[in-house]
């Protein structure tokens, strides 16, 4: 009963294939779980190292691991949106100038589970180039042919699929 037209309806098998290597649903819950943790203290170590004012960066870090708890609902270990996001809320905490090759990573992983974090590797890509860090901006582009490919590919497999007169299509 899923649309698979247009073929950005049908997800990339990447959340899929994760689920089923670490065991399952649960699984895929207490992944997230430590996902979400991750996320919120390298957030606050972040904040450390840029927020001098230490009840501001309290209240920050608190704000953080409130809207990542949010994300914890049951069932939302299935969502490719909130891995995408999360990858990239780690992705932007953990860069640095000495070392961007996690962030690149991270954000790599974001958009071959959803393509809506494209644009955060073309950001990624911009920023660097603008700052004339021109091998982070290479490899960041990379990062976007790799994702393009990896989604192109995809995309080409559900298009062969054949539809069939009475098959759902998303509105868009």
């Amino acid at each position: 009963g899923f649309p698979l037209a247009p073929v950005v309806a049908v997800r990339a098998p990447l959340l899929a294939q994760a689920t089923v290597l670490v065991g399952g649903a649960e699984a895929m819950q207490r992944a997230l779980l430590a996902l979400v943790v991750t996320v919120v203290a390298a957030l606050g170590l972040r904040f450390t190292k840029t927020v001098a004012h230490l009840p501001t960066r309290l209240v920050a870090t608190g704000i953080a691991a409130l809207a990542c708890g949010i994300l914890l609902a049951p069932g939302n270990a299935m969502h490719h949106d909130i891995w995408a996001g999360l990858l990239a809320t780690l992705a932007l905490a953990l860069r640095t100038d000495a070392r961007w090759w996690p962030s690149l990573l991270l954000g790599l992983v974001a958009a071959c589970l959803r393509e809506l974090a494209l644009p955060f590797l073309v950001a990624m890509a911009a920023v660097a180039a603008v700052e004339r860090r021109w091998r982070e901006a290479v490899a960041w582009s990379a990062a976007l042919a790799v994702a393009l490919l990896y989604l192109a590919q995809h995309w080409t497999q559900v298009a062969a699929i054949e539809a069939l007169p009475g098959d759902v299509v998303s509105p868009g």
